[in-house]
């Protein structure tokens, strides 16, 4: 009985505190500047990148330089900054070699359920890993469209359930996402899992293994 007990409490604690939502979506950060090193986005993780300069991109054509992600209505999202020419001068504008952002978890772990990326377009690639393993890679199939506001087709929504490996996006403390191209990243979709229920759900378990030993000797 004393198992049952604690299996409804912990699927309460679960069903209370750790709902899907959008974890982040780059509202609020200032769209001039870098990110620079490990940037805190939250409370719940950090971004960084081993190969460009992380900026937040106005999608709205504010401050921009790059009319392909120029789309109604997005808000801001995460570019991997091209090389600069003049770093006192140089407008947001995403890389177009791609590169590699890292979000690290800072409490507890996440369920990762959706990503959003922009000017994701045929043939451009995207690679998913976690400190569980690899995830997937997915390819773009859309149409390259040229001018402001016209790359709404190239938006594409990541569904971690329909990668390769989906078990290894649950329960994890990183995610590391490589591109081959210029791609946006926004609207970061997770169930939080909070660090106490995993050390209460863990000593369950470990009182379930021990339980069984005695019962098997």
């Amino acid at each position: 009985m004393r198992f049952v007990l604690a299996g409804v409490l912990v699927a309460g604690l679960a069903a209370t505190s750790s709902q899907a939502r959008v974890i982040e979506d780059f509202e609020g950060l200032p769209s001039t500047g870098d990110l620079n090193g490990s940037a805190v986005l939250d409370g719940l993780m950090s971004v960084s990148s081993p190969t460009n300069v992380l900026r937040v991109y106005d999608t709205s054509g504010t401050g921009g330089a790059d009319g392909d992600l120029e789309y109604a209505d997005s808000g801001q999202a995460l570019i991997l900054q091209r090389p600069r020419r003049n770093a006192a001068t140089d407008r947001p504008n995403d890389d177009a070699n791609g590169g590699t952002v890292r979000f690290d978890v800072t409490a507890g772990v996440l369920d990762v359920i959706s990503l959003t990326l922009f000017d994701f377009e045929r043939n451009e690639r995207a690679s998913f890993t976690s400190d569980k393993g690899e995830i997937g890679t997915i390819v773009g199939t859309a149409l390259e469209r040229s001018g402001a506001n016209q790359n709404a087709s190239s938006t594409f929504v990541v569904d971690f359930a329909s990668l390769a490996n989906p078990e290894n996006a649950l329960g994890i403390s990183w995610l590391r996402i490589n591109t081959d191209a210029s791609t946006a990243f926004d609207n970061l979709v997770a169930t939080p899992i909070p660090g106490a229920a995993l050390l209460l759900a863990s000593g369950i378990a470990a009182l379930g293994v021990a339980r069984r030993r005695r019962l098997a000797s």
